[in-house]
């Protein structure tokens, strides 16, 4: 089963690699992405650490009009005040989720985004995207655990 979280922004404030990374740290948000967020045009996987490990995660950057007809709750709320929608997906894995928790989390405070869960059907703020980041880091911290 794969999550999705959709994040709206305008692209021209979207902050690309090295401007992301230090934007997490600033936050104490233990992200680093790679050069493959550089151009989010085409969805892909997009390696990245989470706490000095590796992970990452599936990402890209869409006009709205590309989501409107699937989300359109999502649309509803956001068209003509945002211009893109950034797709973050993952699976099962505890480390990704915290991957697309933390960019979340920085992207609504770096870009004045906002953040859309597929799953719940609702907005979700910066404080409850950091608690859910910290919940999935401890849950992966937890299964890399010699027994």
């Amino acid at each position: 089963m794969s999550i999705e979280f959709l994040t709206a922004l305008n692209a021209e404030r979207m902050p690309y690699p090295a401007a992301l990374n230090a934007k997490a740290a600033e936050m104490g948000i233990p992200l680093e992405v790679g050069p493959s967020f550089s151009d989010l045009s085409r969805y892909g996987y997009r390696p990245a650490r989470f706490g000095g490990r590796d992970s990452g995660i599936e990402a890209g950057l869409a006009g709205l009009d590309t989501i409107r007809g699937t989300y359109a709750d999502f649309a509803r709320e956001v068209v003509g005040r945002y211009d893109s929608a950034l797709t973050l997906t993952f699976g099962s894995d505890a480390r990704e989720g915290a991957v697309a928790m933390a960019i979340c989390a920085v992207l609504t405070e770096a870009a004045e985004a906002v953040t859309y869960s597929t799953e719940d059907g609702r907005f979700v703020g910066a404080s409850e995207l950091r608690s859910w980041m910290s919940e999935l880091e401890a849950q992966a911290a937890k299964r890399e655990m010699p027994q």
